[in-house]
């Protein structure tokens, strides 16, 4: 029988062939916290987190809101490897679509007086290219999906310097496509991997924190998603027949630059 100390061993070393080969298949988007709190509002922020994005959210009555917002990341990022001295880079060209309706009003809380519960849905599209020094000889995720959500917020924003907000999105995501290869020595993207009727439920809490000077706000964004159920699926490549539970969750964060236009005088 083999060592514990040899499994282990090998188990770290195979262990980022493993995970570089389905990287980042599940990228959320950070939560639109607009926090309306009047007719003819406008909120615009762009900002930076998972890629560069764009929000936009107009209060078109004293109660409810429309929005949209996209985020796109091509770019290439260098990583450190955990388990290897070199270096490993991640090329991306993704992108996130997304839209829907809110409503906003004032309730009784002394420190987060503005609640606001968005419905929306968009499309997800993830090209992920992993690499040490050969771009050539790379893993591959490709993965697109839909996902409708449900999200509530609670925040101040009166306050003279400081907005504070937190938020939670419960997300159901459908893939209409998943797979994952890698170089092969006579015939390159090799599938190695093909989920179908791959779907997941995510909890997705945040907190966000703003800091304004003369009407803009720099804000920052923090949490996660939560994996909480998904069926077991087939790999349509793996020989064994065996069925994976694909758990869905990644980190959330984001920073940017937000401000709100006031196009009528509150309580008009």
């Amino acid at each position: 029988m083999l060592p514990v100390w040899w499994l282990v061993v090998s188990l770290l070393a195979v262990a980022p062939c493993v995970v570089q080969a389905q990287i980042s298949f599940y990228r959320p988007k950070s939560l639109i916290i607009p926090l309306h709190d009047q007719k003819n509002q406008l909120h615009l922020s762009v900002g930076k987190g998972g890629g560069y994005d764009v929000n936009a959210s107009y209060a078109f009555t004293e109660k409810l809101a429309i929005f949209t917002t996209a985020t796109f990341d091509n770019f290439t990022n260098r990583k450190p490897a955990l388990f290897w001295s070199d270096n490993y880079y991640v090329q991306r060209n993704d992108y996130v679509v997304r839209g829907g309706l809110g409503y906003f009003t004032s309730i009784d809380m002394k420190h987060l007086p503005v609640l606001e519960i968005y419905a929306g849905a968009g499309t997800s599209k993830i090209n992920n290219y992993v690499y040490f020094e050969n771009p050539d000889n790379r893993d591959v995720t490709q993965a697109r999906y839909q996902t409708v959500y449900l999200q509530a917020n609670v925040g101040i924003n009166q306050a003279k310097w400081i907005d504070f907000a937190i938020g939670t999105r419960i997300a159901y995501s459908h893939y209409s496509d998943f797979s994952f290869y890698g170089p092969h020595p006579y015939s390159p993207g090799i599938i190695s991997g093909n989920y179908n009727n791959l779907w997941g439920v995510t909890a997705e809490p945040v907190f966000s924190l703003g800091f304004k000077y003369k009407g803009i706000k720099l804000d920052g964004q923090l949490g996660g998603a939560i994996f909480l159920f998904g069926p077991k699926v087939d790999n349509k490549y793996d020989a064994w027949g065996d069925e994976d539970t694909i758990v869905l969750d990644a980190l959330l964060g984001r920073i940017s630059l937000q401000h709100n236009l006031n196009f009528s005088k509150k309580n008009d």
